[in-house]
């Protein structure tokens, strides 16, 4: 008997024999060699449970573990009708697999959803010697219906809840079954338990391998194909690689040369277009004047009109030719000492008739002095783009210019600016492409507001230009938040300054 034991499988663990021997019984197969009639039925079980363990450790029968768990049950215990129940995805239970004793007048797969019940819900076997005289269940329902006389029912107990219950019933007669009965077919099920979900397991892994077989094999195909592609793209491309060089070196010099007619064109346009310009606003300025001592008043109001519209063209050309200067690469900046806080204040008397003209009000909020060391020109340029574009999107709202220093352990610190409006606002989408060059919210804004779509574009270049950085927020129909931040102290090579 000793040889016996030594063949069980080493997954098979001592637990799994008692679950199905009794201790007495476990014992005898460690005595004498003389095989008592208690020894010959633990021989019996003892097969069982290297069968049990044989099923858990063939991967390849995991396809036919159902049939094979109804088929070994009626080996073990005296039963009529074994009925394997499972519960599906939708947590029902139903008969996977049944098996009837022959010449016994009795319908497969059919079982007694009260005692599978009552056996998942407590977690332990249950023992019905007359099912019909037992007071747990109802006795005028599936019990009498299905001719149950005697049943057990073992409960399938997984990893992760309950995969169902194994099923003994007897329909000829009563008191077939026993408490040793009972114990086996709980250490029984306790196996096939485990059986399901190792085959569930392997279906599992085998099917995400055959997944993965399937997906390496079309990526292997598509990128042969891809290869094969590029191959034929690269000796294309080789055949005209010639011809590619020289169109290149020509086109090289053709952009070289453009580069330089460009800035000759802006050294020439800086003069040819501002100087005549600044003179048309100087004479109407002193024609204003007169006008304005003599009391003409058709005159005032024509010749703000000439002069409002010089300055606009004159804006528009600096524009241009600051956005041209950008992507030539020659801009420069020019860094000196200065006090923010006087230039903010002259910005905003500067700022005071157009921000009166759609009925806005100005608020500021701004230290008493604050100094910086960077580009004056540029940075009052940055600030007065913003605040006119806030006075432009706004009408009859609010407008916001707040100043903070925000100081730095070792350094000079950060000078952060916000601009907020209570204008129109915008979309995530026109945020976008907000700092674009030649760019506005859409099409509407232009025809409606006018302008360019540079001043945005220069002002975050300036800002770069010098360290620092202008961002934006803003909400359709609620208003806009620019927010500059540039160093207290804007340090430029040598070359730059």
């Amino acid at each position: 008997m000793s040889n016996i034991v030594k063949e069980l499988k080493a997954d098979l663990t001592l637990r799994s024999l008692q679950d199905i021997l009794k201790p007495a019984e476990i014992a005898s197969l460690r005595r004498g060699p003389a095989p008592s009639p208690a020894e010959q039925k633990a021989r019996q079980k003892l097969e069982v449970v290297l069968k049990v363990s044989q099923m858990l450790s063939d991967p390849k029968a995991a396809d036919s573990l159902p049939e094979q768990i109804v088929a070994i049950l009626p080996q073990i215990v005296p039963v009529e009708r074994t009925v394997l129940v499972l519960v599906d995805e939708t947590g029902e239970l139903s008969a996977r697999k049944a098996w009837v004793a022959p010449g016994i007048d009795a319908e497969a797969g059919v079982f007694s959803r009260q005692i599978v019940r009552h056996a998942m819900d407590n977690g332990v076997a249950v023992l019905s010697m007359d099912a019909a005289d037992d007071s747990r269940f109802d006795a005028a329902g599936s019990i009498q219906a299905q001719h149950i006389r005697a049943s057990m029912c073992a409960p399938l107990r997984g990893r992760q809840g309950m995969l169902g219950a194994l099923v003994a019933d007897n329909v000829s007669r009563t008191e077939m079954f026993g408490e040793d009965d009972l114990r086996l077919l709980a250490g029984f099920a306790n196996q096939a338990a485990i059986a399901l979900e190792n085959a569930a397991l392997a279906r599992s892994i085998a099917q995400q391998a055959k997944q993965r077989e399937a997906e390496l094999t079309r990526l292997v195909d598509e990128r042969t194909a891809s290869l094969r592609d590029e191959k034929e793209r690269a000796e294309a491309a080789r055949a005209e690689a010639d011809n590619l060089r020289l169109v290149a070196e020509a086109a090289t010099r053709e952009a070289e040369e453009a580069s330089r007619s460009k800035s000759r064109f802006l050294a020439n346009m800086s003069h040819e277009l501002r100087t005549p310009m600044n003179a048309i606003i100087g004479y109407t300025d002193l024609l204003l004047e007169e006008a304005a001592d003599e009391g003409n008043d058709s005159q005032v109001r024509d010749l703000r009109k000439i002069g409002g519209a010089a300055k606009h063209l004159l804006a528009l050309i600096n524009d241009i030719l600051d956005i041209s200067k950008i992507e030539a690469g020659k801009m420069t900046l020019t860094v000196d000492d200065f006090d923010l806080a006087i230039q903010i204040g002259q910005i905003q008397d500067t700022l005071r008739p157009l921000v009166a003209q759609k009925d806005n009000r100005l608020e500021v909020s701004a230290p008493d002095s604050l100094p910086m060391r960077a580009d004056e020109t540029r940075v009052r340029q940055v600030l007065y783009n913003l605040l006119s574009n806030a006075c432009k999107f706004t009408e009859k709202g609010l407008i916001r210019l707040a100043v903070r220093h925000e100081p730095e352990p070792g350094g000079a610190g950060t000078v952060v600016v916000d601009v907020a409006d209570s204008g129109i606002g915008m979309t995530p989408e026109q945020l976008g492409r907000l700092f674009q060059a030649f760019v506005q919210a859409d099409d509407s804004t232009s025809r409606r507001f006018g302008g360019t779509g540079l001043g945005l574009a220069i002002s975050r270049h300036f800002c770069r230009m010098m360290g620092g950085d202008v961002t934006a927020t803003s909400d359709p129909g609620r208003g806009s938040v620019f927010t500059v931040r540039l160093p207290a102290v804007v340090t430029l090579p040598a070359s730059t300054t």
